[in-house]
C-alpha cells in the first residue's frame, strides 16, 4: 500500500473508544480499541470524564498509526449522542460529562413535555423531549447548579471536546447538533426558542459546521492529517450499513440500541416519542432509541452467575423458557415509550427455570421492546420495512442473529463487518476528504456477505409471544403508574 492510502474512523461509544483503519475502498486493515467505565456516582448519576475519553482516544489511535507504520490521510470521529457538560474559557471541563442515559433533568423535561412550546422545539429539532435531551439537561443545570451554569464559558458534548483537542476550535457537526434538542436541523441552525428555554444564547455553544468542512490537526505528531468532524453514533451505523434506502432500517445492538431508516425528509411523530436527525445537509435519519440492551443483558449474566459466553451456550437458543417475560426497561426508556423510572424483572419466574433461559428470556423482550420501535417507524414510514441491517457488538453472535430475523419476522442482511460505526464513519470521511464523491456505492464498503430468513413457524410463535408481551407489559406499567 502506497504512503496515506487509509482513512481512520474513530467511533468514541458510551462503553469504549475504537480506532479502525480503512483502505480506500472500504477495506479493515487494522483496528485498536479501549475500555470505558461509567463513573459511578452516590445520585444514580450516568457520567463520563471527558480527559479520560481523550486521553484513550489519543492512545488507541497513536497505537493503530504506529502500528501502520505512517500517518492517515484524514481522520474522522463519530461519538454517542446528548452529553453535555460546562467547560471554563480553557475549554476545560468543570465538572463531568452528563449522558444520554442520565435522568437528572426529568423535572425539567416534565416542564416542557406536552406543552406548545414543547411540540414546537421537538417539530424543529426531532429531538424527543426526554432527560436525555441536552436540552432539558442545560435548562435543568440552570436551576438545579446556578453557580455553574452562570460560569461557564461554553456547553459542550464530548464530540466537541474532541473535535476542539485536534483542530483547536469548539466546532460541532450538524448530525451531532440535531440531537441535541438545540438546533433547527432544516434550516441548519441553532433554534432560538430552544436556546431562550434554557436561558442561553448561541455564543455559549459550538460553531455548527458542514459534512464537507475539513480541519488541520493541530497535533504535533499529526501535523499532515486532516480532520473530518464526522457525525453521531446513530447516522454512522446507518451508512456504515449501507443503509441509504428507506424501504430498508438498521437495528443497532450495542450497550443501549436503536432502530432507524435514512430518508431525504425529516420525520417526526405525533407522540413525539421518535426521532428525526441530520446524516448532512441532505440526509435524516428517523427513529427510536433504548436505553436498554447489552447493558441489561450484561447484568442479567452476572447476576446469575454466568458469563458472556453464554450466549453463545447451545442450550441459549432452547424454547424452554419462552413463555418467560421479562420487564427490560432496567435504565428507564426513551421508546418506543417513555420511562423516567426502571422497571425490570421476570414476570411469575418457576424456580425451575434455568439460567440460560432466564437470559434467553431477557434479550428476547428487549428485541420485542424493539420491534415495538420498528413497529411505529412503519408507520411513520408508511409502509413496511423489506429488509434489516443489524450492527453493533451482539451483531456478531450467531443466536442473537437467528432471534432477531424470527422475532422481526422480515429478513435480516448479515454484512462482512459489524463495526458499522466506524465504518460510516470512514465513508464520511473518505467523501468529505474527496476520495468518494457521494453514498450511492456505500455496499460496496460493506457487502451484505449472507441473508438470514425467518423461519415461519419461530416467527409465529415470536408473534404471538411479542404480543402477550406487549399487553402484560402495558398493563404492568399501567398498574404502577410509572411513566413519563
Amino acid at each position: 500500500m502506497a504512503r496515506k492510502e487509509y482513512i481512520i474512523g474513530i467511533d468514541a461509544g458510551t462503553s469504549g473508544i475504537k480506532a479502525l483503519a480503512f483502505s480506500w475502498t472500504g477495506e479493515l486493515i487494522r483496528s485498536e480499541k479501549r475500555q470505558l467505565e461509567v463513573l459511578p456516582s452516590e445520585h444514580g448519576w450516568m457520567e463520563h470524564d471527558a480527559e479520560l475519553i481523550y486521553r484513550s482516544t489519543l492512545s488507541c489511535l497513536s497505537d493503530l498509526i504506529r502500528h501502520m507504520e505512517y500517518e492517515p490521510l484524514a481522520i474522522g470521529f463519530c461519538t454517542f449522542m446528548h452529553s453535555i457538560m460546562a467547560v471554563d474559557r480553557q475549554v476545560k471541563p468543570m465538572g463531568n460529562l452528563q449522558l444520554w442515559n442520565d435522568n437528572r433533568s426529568a423535572p425539567a423535561s416534565g416542564l416542557l413535555k406536552n406543552t406548545e412550546s414543547g411540540n414546537d422545539i421537538y417539530s424543529h429539532t426531532g429531538v424527543p423531549i426526554h432527560p436525555m435531551s441536552p436540552l432539558t439537561k442545560l435548562r435543568q443545570m440552570r436551576d438545579s447548579d446556578p453557580e455553574i451554569f452562570t460560569n461557564a464559558s461554553w456547553f459542550i458534548g464530548i464530540k466537541e471536546y474532541l473535535l476542539y483537542k485536534f483542530t483547536g476550535k469548539l466546532i460541532i457537526d450538524y448530525s451531532t447538533a440535531s440531537a441535541t434538542g438545540l438546533f433547527d436541523s432544516r434550516n441548519k441552525e441553532w433554534y432560538a426558542p430552544a436556546l431562550d428555554w434554557c436561558g442561553i444564547n448561541a455564543s455559549l455553544l459550538a460553531e455548527p459546521v458542514s459534512s464537507r468542512e475539513t480541519f488541520p490537526c493541530i497535533l504535533d505528531q499529526l501535523k499532515n492529517v486532516v480532520i473530518v468532524p464526522g457525525l453521531s453514533d446513530g447516522a454512522a451505523a446507518n451508512l456504515g450499513a449501507g443503509n441509504i434506502d428507506p424501504s430498508e432500517y438498521t437495528l443497532t445492538l450495542g450497550t443501549s440500541a436503536a432502530v432507524r431508516f435514512t430518508g431525504s425528509e425529516k420525520t417526526t411523530d405525533p407522540l413525539g416519542v421518535l426521532f428525526s436527525y441530520c446524516i448532512d445537509e441532505a440526509s435524516f435519519i428517523s427513529g427510536g432509541a433504548s436505553n436498554n440492551c447489552f447493558n441489561v443483558i450484561e447484568k442479567v449474566v452476572s447476576s446469575l452467575g454466568l458469563g458472556p459466553e453464554c450466549l453463545n451456550d447451545p442450550e441459549f437458543m432452547s424454547d424452554a423458557a419462552d413463555n418467560l417475560l421479562y420487564l427490560p426497561w432496567m435504565f428507564g426508556e426513551r421508546a418506543p415509550l417513555q420511562l423516567l423510572e426502571p422497571i425490570s424483572g421476570f414476570i411469575d419466574l418457576p424456580a425451575s427455570c434455568r439460567p440460560v433461559h432466564q437470559v434467553k428470556s431477557a434479550v428476547t423482550c428487549i428485541l420485542y421492546n424493539l420491534k415495538h420501535i420498528a413497529e411505529k417507524l412503519s408507520r411513520l414510514n408508511a409502509g413496511n420495512f423489506e429488509c434489516l441491517h443489524l450492527s453493533g457488538g451482539l451483531s456478531h453472535l450467531k443466536p442473537i442473529r437467528l432471534l432477531t430475523s424470527s422475532i422481526f419476522n422480515i429478513p435480516l442482511a448479515e454484512h462482512s463487518t459489524g463495526e458499522s460505526s466506524a465504518l460510516g464513519t470512514a465513508i464520511y470521511t473518505a467523501r468529505a476528504a474527496g476520495i468518494v464523491n457521494d453514498y450511492k456505492n456505500i455496499r460496496q464498503w460493506n457487502p451484505i456477505t449472507a441473508i438470514h430468513y425467518p423461519d415461519p413457524v419461530q416467527a409465529d410463535k415470536f408473534g404471538f409471544l411479542y404480543l402477550r408481551f406487549r399487553e402484560i407489559s402495558r398493563d404492568y406499567i399501567r398498574s404502577n403508574g410509572t411513566s413519563s
